[in-house]
């Protein structure tokens, strides 16, 4: 499975730890195509990096923009993700 994460830039900076462990990721990215400027944490096999993937959603669950995929689906509720 490949989580894709993504992270307004203007959110990153309000939270230091979170951008410091997105760019922790195997895969990490700077969007700034026609939308907002942003980060993008991509972990190819989730398997892989779970702890790392953890740690990040648990430091980035109260960001009210950030968007995570799984397999390109979007997940809804970031924080009961990390809670399970």
């Amino acid at each position: 499975m490949q989580l894709v994460m993504r992270i307004p830039r203007s959110e990153s900076e309000t939270v230091p730890l979170v951008l410091s462990l997105a760019r922790s990721a195997p895969m990490f990215r700077t969007e700034t195509d026609g939308r907002t400027p942003a980060y993008l944490a991509i972990f190819p096999d989730l398997s892989l990096s779970f702890d790392l993937v953890e740690r990040l959603i648990g430091a980035a669950a109260e960001l009210p923009d950030v968007q995570v995929s799984i397999d390109e689906r979007p997940v809804k509720g970031l924080t009961n993700l990390s809670k399970s």
